[in-house]
This record gives structure tokens, sequence and C-alpha cells, in this order.
């Protein structure tokens, strides 16, 4: 209403300016044609939506390019330089004063050129492992947030199912405590669990809250902050042979890759900086011109005098020169060093995550087939004795809360295992 106001002169309801019919139509237009995305609330989906939405993955595409630009730069001569004089009488060699106009231009050693380019390309190829690492560790960063929003929702569900067993045995307790039946201490303690209980669900609503914030910021959406708990949890596939595993890391790890951007870019700089003893070419042209009197242009008869120049810069200083391709050398020397370190590191950081994840899927079988399904047939033995009177309410409460511990520590496991297979996989291979 406020924009047609402005279209719409209401005095006489006609239209002011054209202008304005096309700014509301491009108004009409862009709030016709944006469309909120619907989310899937999958982690596929939540993964394609961050690479699309991330700042600091486009921050990342933006660097490349700029470097990119850079490479263009690399290969150019320094701009030329123009020069102007004005040469008095008492010092020109015509007696009269003159003008003297001066171009002059470096050239480096070709090889130069060709070396700073093979610099910066191998910039780019760092910047671009960078790249892709920042990517890995986004991937990396949704499914942890997804992982731990579904442990939280299933905590949620377990607690809720306890409590409304405890709600059907206070009112039971309540009428059998009116009737003289329990002691009011049966009750009281009934109530203190409940209460506890319910806390514990308030605080882990409290920890999906952080867990939201946390995919808004990793998603660039304020949609985030309504995304419902998972109730699936796909699981990551991870080699078993541990041989493969190392292998792999090795030659897929994105750490690993970096460094050896690193390393590359090293060694082009060594090459480059071993042309520093190769000399420099400069040209220059000049031309002076007899024509001026005083301030004044007139035709003083004289011919003008053209002068050219060529010469070379002397790379002697043999003591600098070295000083600079010993620098290069020593930070070649560094990288490489750093490469080992990282390849140790990224095996050790392997082999000692499929252990963990090895043992992760050794306890989760345990609690599924063995642990928790005698846990369930003991509250239910409990619950018939209890019913029928054979049984007391807190071995029966007992019972029940260490079938909600069993199956909360079982949403741990799980939560851990796909912790250590997204390392593994999407950290450690860079595949997702």
């Amino acid at each position: 209403m406020r924009i047609w106001n402005i279209i719409i002169d209401e005095n006489r309801k006609n239209i002011l300016f054209p202008q304005y019919m096309l700014i509301l139509l491009i108004f009409l237009f862009n709030t016709l044609s944006a469309k909120q995305y619907r989310f899937k609330h999958t982690v596929e989906d939540y993964i394609n939506y961050a690479l699309k939405h991330n700042p600091a993955l486009r921050s990342a595409g933006h660097m490349i390019e700029m470097t990119r630009e850079s490479r263009k730069l690399s290969t150019t001569i320094p701009n030329p330089s123009l020069g102007l004089e004005y040469m008095d009488k008492m010092i020109s060699k015509k007696g009269v004063n003159a003008v003297k106009v001066s171009f002059s231009q470096n050239i480096p050693w070709f090889k130069k050129l060709s070396t700073r380019r093979s610099v910066v390309e191998k910039t780019i190829n760092k910047l671009d492992h960078i790249r892709n690492n920042t990517e890995v560790m986004l991937v990396y960063s949704v499914r942890e947030a997804y992982v731990s929003l579904y442990a939280v929702g299933q905590k949620i569900y377990y607690m809720k199912r306890s409590l409304e067993i405890m709600k059907q045995m206070e009112s039971s307790m309540l009428t059998a405590y009116a009737a003289a039946v329990v002691s009011q201490s049966g009750l009281l303690k009934l109530q203190v669990k409940m209460a506890q209980v319910e806390d514990k669900i308030m605080s882990l609503k409290q920890e999906g809250k952080i867990i939201r914030y946390k995919l808004q910021e990793l998603l660039n959406t304020k949609a985030a902050l309504n995304f419902p708990y998972p109730v699936e949890l796909p699981e990551i596939e991870v080699f078993e042979d541990i041989s493969e595993i190392k292998n792999t890391a090795l030659s897929n790890n994105r750490e690993v890759l970096i460094q050896k951007g690193f390393v590359e870019e090293a060694e082009a700089e060594v090459y480059a900086a071993e042309q520093v003893y190769f000399p420099d070419l400069a040209i220059s042209a000049s031309y002076a011109s007899p024509k001026f009197t005083g301030i004044k242009l007139v035709n003083s008869g004289e011919r003008g005098e053209w002068g050219a120049m060529l010469s070379l810069s002397l790379p002697i200083w043999y003591k600098s020169n070295r000083a600079k391709v010993n620098e290069a050398r020593k930070r070649l020397a560094a990288e490489k060093e750093k490469l080992k370190k990282e390849e140790l590191a990224v095996v050790r950081e392997a082999m000692v995550l499929s252990v963990k994840l090895e043992d992760m899927e050794r306890q989760i079988g345990l609690f599924r087939n063995v642990i928790i399904p005698k846990a369930r047939q003991t509250v239910k033995l409990l619950k018939e004795k209890y019913t029928i009177q054979k049984s007391n309410l807190m071995e029966f409460l007992d019972s029940e809360k260490i079938l909600l511990d069993l199956e909360m520590d079982l949403v741990d496991l799980v939560k851990k295992r796909e912790l250590y297979a997204a390392d593994i996989v999407i950290r450690g291979f860079g595949e997702y």
C-alpha cells in the first residue's frame, strides 16, 4: 500500500511518473519469483546447501580467482618510463635552450618471467587444495552437527517415554496413597525422579538449540533454527582393510595435499631465486630538440639530436645473490620436513581412528544384541511382578532407569561411531 501511494496521486488518482510503474513491476517480479528453499531434512540435503551458501567456502574461491589474476601479471614486463627534460642554454651543447624527451624500458631475463608464472601456478594449486580442505571441513562440521542433533533427539525421546511411564505410576500411587496402601516416601521419591527427568529434557532441548545455531552458521540460513530432530542416521561405510586405510589417507588427505602444495611452491621459488645470477636488460632512447629561446617556442634552425642506450644489470654481488638462493632452499627443506611430519601424523591418526571405530562397533553390537534385550526383559518381568504385587515400586523404577541409561549409552556409542567414521572418510580421505 505504501508503494502504491508513492506511485499514485491520491487526489487525482493518476499515475505520476512512468518510471514508478517500472519499479513496481520489478518489485512484484522479485516478490513472486523469490521462492524459499524447502529442506528435505537429510544430512545430504544440509551438506549440499552448505556447499552452495557457506561464506568461508566462497571466500576461498575468491582467493583462487584473485591469484589467477596475479598469474596474468606475473609474465608482464614493467611499465616503460617517459621523461621530459628542459635544458638551459648554459648547459646545452648548442648554446640555446633545448628540450629533451627520453623513453626507457626494463626487460627482465626471459626465464625470470617463466619462473614467476610457475611460482604463481604452484600457489594456485596450493590454494585449490586449501579450498578443498575448507570444503571437506565444512562437510564434516555439518555431519557432526547432524549426528549431534540426532543424538539429542533420541535421548529426548527415551526420556519422554520414561516420563510417561512414571506418570502412570504416579497416578496409581496417588490412588494407593489415598487408600493408605503405600507410604508417602515412595510417592515423593517417584516425584523427585520425575522432576529430574523433566529437567534433563529441558537441558537437552537447550543443547539442541545450540546445535541449530551452529547449523545456522554452517548453512548460512536462519531456517536452521527450526530444523527438526533427525529420526534416521545413515551410517558411513569405512574400509575394513587397515592397509587400504593407510594408503588412501596418504594419497587423498587434504592436509597432506596442502603440504605437498607448499613443497611444490617452494621448489618453484628455488628455481626462481636461481635466476638472480642472470642479468636484466634495459633499453632507452632520447631526442633533444633545440627549439626554445627563453620560454618561447621558436625555430632555432638547429637540428635535434637522437640517442639510444642498451644496458645490462650485473649480478656481481655474489654474497647477497647467494643468500637469496640459500633462503629459498632452506624454505624448501623445511617444507619437505613438514610434509614428512604431516604424513606420519595422518597415518597415525587414521590407524588410531580405525581401532576406535572397531571398538565402537563391537560395543554397539554388544548393547544391541545382548545388554539392552536383557534389560528390557528384566523391566518386563518386574512390571508383571509389580502388577501382581510381588515386587516393590522402587525395584521396578530402578530397572526402568537402568534400561533408560543403557538406551542413552547406546545413542552415545552410535554418535561416537559415526563421528569416528566421518573423521576417517571425510577428513582423512576427503570423500563425502
